[in-house]
């Protein structure tokens, strides 16, 4: 029973499965929630095997009907169609005709669409509202926006693809053959150091930049995505969101690093003489490339930055800068900031996948590095990630200075955490007037201090 809106035959298939196998709910779990069944029992039943989930305990029929019993919901338990209630429910549930086991991540998802359309519904009805209240058009697309993206932030589902381990392993022998012919999906980030540990960027993959504030996070990702679309011999094409200053600005320090001009005196619009040729070349060059498309919308959701990735890819991009997430507006209602960072982050890490491009974001680091018990032990860890994210990205970098009086002697990028490979640090020089990362020179690294953090 039920309509384009719900479907109690598909709520009850999803129940059975994980009446008859408790362990399916470690996979469903991924894919809805009990705000997504419709009928409030079955919400109650879903909720239940999410308090047994998280005490480790056993889901089934027994232990199911104990959890009801002891949240008094057990005696208004009672099929759809009002037909059975109570423990009867429960074996009906579990014994549903027709459900094959199997199938449970296509109930599943079945059960999520209903309650996205649902919720789609419910925001269709509220534009009215807002058109009814006299509302100008512009409030009530910038209303639309946010409430759908708060449907769409969560419509991803975790669906476990199944794929003959033959077909996987033909796949991974032609992806090595690609690579060892330099035909291969990977991208240099220009900064060798750093490319012969992680072997670069590749496609699917979320790369997160985090360093305390004025550290150059926004310079790394500025250098590395400057490298990839014009300075390296093979040139990509480069999507950035730039959340914390406007394109002018960003611009503005992509001529500073090419053409070594101070970036605050191109602020100020001071050019010496002898230094309009090199302003030029680097305007020039950057122009040129074609390689960079820029995006500084304010207050933008994840929702906007999927739109518009969708179109970035149309034209060829096969790398993203989000500077910085913790700008995304994106903000449920009493949600905990660590929760909503976590959330983000998963979703900039389904971006990258669904679009196959490599996505770089940013991120602040908490406080700890600095505080007194951190004076013997500087290394950052992944959880010096302030609020959180660190499970979603592939790869983490995060960035130290050793300093004296205010100035910079040596820089270095930790690679904190890299499923693809090693873990570990790289020396090299941060050119902060022109907001720049680069290798060291051999003449630099022969002149290298020891190492600051040994």
């Amino acid at each position: 029973m039920g309509n384009n809106l719900y479907s109690s035959d598909m709520e009850e298939s999803v129940l059975c499965c994980v009446l008859n196998d408790g362990s399916l709910y470690n996979i469903l779990v991924d894919i809805c929630n009990e705000k997504d069944f419709w009928y409030q029992p079955y919400s109650w039943l879903w909720a239940t095997f999410q308090r047994l989930y998280e005490r480790n305990s056993n889901i089934d029929i027994i232990t199911v009907q104990d959890e009801l019993q002891r949240v008094r919901n057990f005696e208004s338990f009672s099929t759809f169609d009002g037909e059975y209630s109570g423990y009867d429910a429960l074996l009906y549930l579990k014994n549903k005709p027709n459900v094959v086991l199997d199938n449970y991540e296509s109930y599943g998802k079945q059960v999520k669409d209903d309650s996205n359309k649902r919720r789609i519904q419910e925001i269709v009805n509220k534009s009215l509202g807002w058109i009814n209240q006299g509302n100008d058009s512009s409030s009530i697309l910038t209303n639309l926006e946010l409430e759908l993206g708060k449907i769409s932030a969560f419509c991803g589902t975790n669906i476990k693809s199944i794929k003959n381990i033959s077909d996987a392993v033909d796949e991974a022998v032609e992806e090595t053959t690609l690579a060892s012919l330099s035909k291969g999906k990977f991208i240099d980030t220009g900064i060798k150091a750093l490319d012969e540990i992680t072997g670069g960027l590749f496609p699917g993959q979320l790369t997160t930049i985090a360093a305390r504030q004025g550290l150059g996070k926004s310079s790394l990702a500025l250098s590395i995505a400057m490298n990839v679309a014009i300075n390296n011999e093979i040139k990509r094409k480069v999507g950035i969101f730039t959340l914390e200053m406007s394109s002018t600005e960003y611009v503005n320090r992509m001529i500073s690093a090419l053409s070594g001009i101070d970036s605050l005196r191109l602020k100020k619009g001071i050019i010496y003489k002898d230094e309009r040729s090199k302003y030029e070349e680097a305007v020039n060059k950057i122009k040129d490339s074609g390689n960079i498309v820029i995006d500084d919308t304010s207050n933008i959701t994840m929702s906007m930055i999927r739109n518009k990735l969708r179109k970035m890819k149309e034209w060829g991009i096969e790398v993203a800068v989000i500077d910085q997430m913790g700008l995304i507006a994106d903000r449920f209602p009493n949600e905990q900031e660590h929760v909503r960072v976590d959330r983000l982050s998963y979703l900039l890490k389904n971006l990258a996948r669904e679009f196959d491009i490599s996505i770089i974001n940013i991120q602040q680091m908490n406080r700890s590095i600095e505080s007194i018990q951190r004076v013997k032990f500087k290394e950052p860890q992944t959880s010096d990630l302030a609020q959180a994210g660190e499970s979603s990205p592939d790869l983490i970098i995060m960035i130290t200075h050793e300093t004296q009086n205010k100035v910079i002697l040596k820089s270095k990028l930790w690679i904190v955490k890299n499923r693809n490979g090693a873990m570990g640090s790289v020396d090299v020089k941060f050119d902060a007037k022109r907001t720049l990362f680069r290798d060291l020179t051999e003449k630099e690294l022969a002149e290298q201090a020891p190492d600051f953090m040994n």
